[in-house]
């Protein structure tokens, strides 16, 4: 397959599934598990309540849905038509009205609209060739306003469990069809600092997030640990434990 057919496939599969999707990954992973996730996502965005913000590659919604109430306005796009809409629907049912949809394919750009904040939360691994992840992240950086912020969450591909596994920086998932998204791009930490900085971002800067091992946050005392989840995050360490790298960059 080439670039463009993983992708025509991959939104094929975000058309079936993405109604059940966000519950589906709340079964899977846990409440802690999520909840480490979203703060982390959240502080390295620092939303305030005059931002526009856009969250690019939206899926079922879910911090669409965490953004709204905490900046002025935002903008969900997504290469799906059925997750764009299913997250419209949700921004509506919970009062919120600053929230529009649009439909969009990171690669070939985002709507002519300029934000303070940009999120890209697990849509770079999705794209399989390193030029299209490359326009993908120049469209990100054209579409922030002078200083504003782009966070973007990928897979950590040199977490220690994985390289004890001999696991490859490019998975192709075809057996679990029901969930799965087809293709997953696994960056190192400098991998990912190199893209972001060619891109054209500044102050560039990647940390790993979630970095107890998955089957932890099901654990009773699972939230307990949040502390020392988020010291890892803080320490060199911590790149060889977590299981997603968050990276975020500011436009010139």
């Amino acid at each position: 397959m080439n670039s463009t057919q993983v992708r025509e496939e991959m939104r094929r599969r975000v058309d079936r599934h993405i109604r059940g999707f966000e519950d589906w990954y709340s079964r899977d992973k846990g409440a802690a598990y999520v909840e480490a996730e979203e703060r982390a996502i959240l502080e390295a965005l620092d939303l305030r309540p005059g931002h526009a913000a856009i969250d690019a590659g939206c899926g079922g919604g879910r911090f669409t849905l965490l953004m709204a109430p905490r900046c002025s306005r935002v903008l969900a796009t997504d290469l799906s038509p059925v997750a764009a809409a299913t997250t419209l629907e949700r921004a509506q049912a919970l009062g919120l009205c600053n929230v529009r949809t649009a439909v969009a394919d990171l690669v070939d750009g985002l709507p002519d609209e300029a934000a303070d904040r940009i999120l890209a939360a697990g849509v770079l691994p999705l794209i399989p060739t390193h030029e299209d992840r490359r326009r993908a992240l120049e469209g990100l950086r054209r579409s922030l306003r002078p200083g504003g912020r782009l966070v973007v969450t990928a897979f950590n591909g040199r977490r220690f469990m994985d390289l004890l596994r001999g696991r490859g920086a490019e998975r192709i998932d075809a057996q679990n069809a029901e969930n799965s998204w087809f293709y997953r791009y696994f960056h190192s930490a400098g991998e990912l600092r190199a893209a972001l900085e060619e891109a054209g971002l500044r102050e560039v800067d990647v940390l790993p997030a979630i970095n107890l091992p998955g089957r932890t946050y099901r654990w009773p005392i699972a939230r307990a640990l949040a502390p020392l989840d988020r010291l890892l995050g803080k320490l060199p360490i911590g790149r060889g434990m977590g299981i997603y790298l968050l990276g975020t960059g500011v436009r010139r």
